[in-house]
């Protein structure tokens, strides 16, 4: 499960550094704003969620409690739902046709099994 975690680290570190000057903490347009669907962006919509979702999900494993779980399914709900607002904002600000496209082709949060 320690590979677990290390594998979302480094899923969440590359999203970042790829990002580069369009990351920031706060959902907001930035200038050169564009639909960034390369590196770990062309595997899901939310790169950086979906590695804190990986390592929550070793955190929880390892911990073995139903209380770790229930944080896990908590935390996991939450990205979730940050995901959906932030996918709001972009498809308002980059344009809904180029996000639409971006959507239809890349899942959101797990390669290849949910959009």
């Amino acid at each position: 499960m320690v590979l677990v975690v290390v594998a979302g680290i480094a899923l969440c570190c590359w999203a970042r550094l790829h990002l580069g000057r369009l990351w920031s903490a706060n959902v907001k347009r930035l200038e050169g704003h564009r639909v960034v669907d390369t590196g770990p962006y062309r595997l899901v919509r939310h790169p950086i969620y979906t590695g804190f979702i990986v390592i929550d999900l070793g955190l929880a494993i390892l911990c073995g409690s139903a209380l770790a779980v229930a944080g896990f399914a908590m935390i996991t709900l939450g990205l979730w739902i940050k995901a959906r607002l932030e996918e709001q904002f972009l498809s308002e600000e980059l344009g809904a046709a180029a996000y639409a496209s971006y959507k239809a082709r890349t899942p959101m949060l797990v390669p290849r099994l949910t959009r």
